[in-house]
């Protein structure tokens, strides 16, 4: 995990750097919050939270509601799962990339192998 995210933005020395994971694949979710949590990141995920996950399915069929998602948690990073279901990462990361609140977070896009 070295170097991933190096130089992570408005970071204060005493905070860990943050990332938003949108995956809509529970076990990818769950295996890379754990890894990027061992490696001192806070995870924006929806795993344990209720009200994030109703938000999460909410936003699965509304990609627009990522911009002010993202805008209320300003992580330094986002990481997109690329194969969610009905092609909607395109749609999230086209709606991020066009918003001045968001056009500004550093976005990996990844997927698990099937």
């Amino acid at each position: 995990m070295n170097g991933l995210f190096n130089k992570p933005r408005r970071v204060k020395s005493t905070q860990a750097p943050s990332v938003m994971l949108i995956d809509d694949d529970l076990r990818s979710r769950y295996a890379l919050a754990t890894l990027l949590r061992s490696e001192q990141y806070t995870v924006h995920t929806a795993s344990g939270h209720e009200s994030w996950l109703s938000l999460f399915k909410s936003c699965l069929s509304v990609p627009a509601m990522w911009v002010s998602f993202a805008a209320s948690l300003e992580p330094d990073a986002l990481l997109l799962d690329w194969e969610m279901r009905d092609g909607m990462a395109v749609h999230v990361l086209s709606e991020l990339r066009r918003h001045p609140l968001t056009q500004h977070i550093p976005i990996g896009v990844m997927t698990a192998d099937r």
